[in-house]
């Protein structure tokens, strides 16, 4: 099992909790990941500072689902500036 954890900046962390876009690619992404594996996205009270972690079979694997998600909320307009 491989594990990474990142730091993603979000703007508006309230805003993105309540979205229920992100929470189904959320929910997407932990049963592609399986039994095995999981997504936590830890949100902080401090705009901008927040991580995710991504559990998987492989670090590639991980490492896609955490770029995929960025990528999502990259496009819903989620990020900080400079993380898009």
């Amino acid at each position: 099992m491989k594990c990474i954890v990142e730091r993603i900046l979000i703007k508006d962390p309230m805003g993105m909790r309540n979205d229920p876009e992100v929470a189904a690619f959320i929910a997407r992404i932990s049963e592609a990941l399986g039994s095995d594996g999981r997504i936590v996205l830890r949100l902080s009270g401090i705009p901008c500072e927040n991580r995710v972690l991504v559990s998987g079979e492989s670090e590639e694997l991980c490492q896609r689902h955490v770029d995929a998600l960025k990528g999502m909320l990259a496009e819903k307009g989620y990020l900080c500036s400079g993380e898009e």
